[in-house]
């Protein structure tokens, strides 16, 4: 386990992608967790509504996919706008 963790962690080239993939890791995690929570639920209490727990879980999801796409987005920019100075700085 820690040799694959090693090998994902010497592709990460800077400290926003590292973050990048921390984050999309707990994403994951906990997504999963909800989901498999809400799925046993259903199960335990089958006559019990579970439209307020599927709502709650896709508004976590909608607001963490708005998060990385924003952040990556961000990072996108950030990125051409050095580029772009560096441009002007050579001219």
């Amino acid at each position: 386990m820690s040799k694959l963790l090693g090998k994902l962690v010497e592709n990460i080239h800077s400290t926003s992608d590292l973050v990048v993939f921390i984050l999309a890791t707990f994403v994951v995690s906990v997504l999963t967790l909800c989901v498999l929570g809400v799925f046993l639920y259903s199960f335990i209490h089958p006559d019990h509504d579970l439209n307020d727990p599927l709502k709650t879980v896709t508004d976590i999801i909608t607001v963490i996919v708005g998060a990385l796409v924003g952040f990556i987005g961000g990072k996108a920019a950030g990125r051409q706008e050095g580029q772009q100075e560096e441009r002007n700085r050579s001219e």
